[in-house]
């Protein structure tokens, strides 16, 4: 079954409120993957300045954002329930957001939520790629720390220098004499 979606025609059905709806909540996720991809810049910025009060400040905020994007997922499920319902779709509600568009007869709404479906992809792409690079700069940032509690701890190779054909006695100490 199709339906149109929520144009003047449409005023006051069911179905095209949920749609409306549906259109509603996508954009408030539009607005908080924004606000996310926001917060990760923030926090790359923070990582790379080393500032760790404006990196807690971004973390926290992004955790926040996270909770609402949460709940607007729960709102966008209603939605596409209550669309299902209205349209005696029920237990074959559209799994996916492509699902309910193909079932769109052309109209507005259908254009809306092909428009709204395309930001939200290409947010969710772009709040990935900054992800994946906050991710490596910890990454590196680990492995230096590790690399330094190594050498101070006297874990590892030696740290001098020997003659040639002569290794670098260690006797386990660490570089710098923790007595000091």
């Amino acid at each position: 079954m199709r339906t149109d979606g929520p144009g003047r025609e449409a005023e006051g059905r069911p179905d095209a409120a949920a749609l409306s709806s549906l259109i509603d909540v996508l954009e408030d996720l539009i607005k908080v993957h924004d606000a996310l991809i926001a917060a990760a810049e923030r926090k790359r910025a923070a990582l790379t300045a080393g500032d760790v009060p404006a990196l807690e400040q971004a973390v926290a905020e992004e955790m926040a954002l996270v909770r609402l994007a949460e709940q607007l997922e729960a709102r966008r499920a209603e939605a596409v329930g209550s669309w299902a319902a209205a349209t005696g779709q029920g237990n074959a509600a559209p799994r996916t957001l492509q699902d309910l568009i193909e079932r769109l007869a052309p109209g507005e709404a259908r254009t809306r939520l092909e428009g709204a479906r395309a930001a939200l992809r290409d947010r969710i792409a772009r709040l990935r790629a900054a992800n994946e690079i906050n991710q490596a700069l910890i990454a590196f940032s680990l492995s230096s720390i590790e690399a330094l509690i190594k050498l101070y701890a006297g874990v590892g190779e030696g740290a001098g220098y020997a003659p040639p054909g002569r290794e670098v006695p260690r006797d386990g100490g660490a570089l710098f004499d923790g007595r000091a």
